[in-house]
């Protein structure tokens, strides 16, 4: 049996949340991370009745999801990176973290709050033509961990311009 880094989606109920566990749930084992239960609970249902080889798991804490995790994905606004920073610092230590922002402002602020950590930034837009999202910006200090990262984006459907 093949080994599946486990990936923590923390805000797997938003909208790309979704797209990104749908896409990348062949290649890793799943934690679904996010405030309202119910959605994840009907995510994890969604994926398991399309992939019956997924492994998916739904977590109420960022942390424990993150303890568990080998790759972190951060799909969250700016507002909300300082408190899941503080939950998840610890835990966090020398992973890899995936921090989606649609905003360039966000682009610099979770990596001075988890500053041991490989974090990985990904500035995406919306396509106006079409139902997938364009990378702007793939930006980090670590190779490895934007390597990773590079890895996934084919499965969610996010092409780096």
């Amino acid at each position: 049996m093949d080994y599946k880094d486990t990936v923590a989606i923390l805000g797997a109920n938003s909208r790309l949340g979704n797209v990104i566990a749908k896409g990348i749930c062949n290649r890793y084992r799943l934690l679904l991370m996010d405030e309202q239960i119910q959605p994840l609970t009907a995510l994890a249902h969604d994926i398991a009745t399309f992939n019956h080889n997924a492994t998916v798991e739904v977590i109420q804490c960022c942390k424990d999801a993150s303890w568990e995790a080998d790759i972190i994905i951060v799909v969250a606004k700016e507002a909300a990176q300082a408190a899941i920073a503080s939950k998840i610092r610890e835990v966090a230590t020398c992973k890899t973290v995936i921090n989606i922002v649609c905003s360039a402002n966000g682009c610099k602020s979770l990596q001075q709050l988890l500053p041991h950590s490989k974090v990985v930034t990904i500035l995406f837009h919306a396509n106006q033509d079409e139902k997938g999202w364009s990378t702007v910006l793939l930006e980090g200090t670590d190779d490895a961990s934007k390597a990773t990262a590079m890895e996934m984006m084919p499965f969610i459907g996010i092409t780096v311009a």
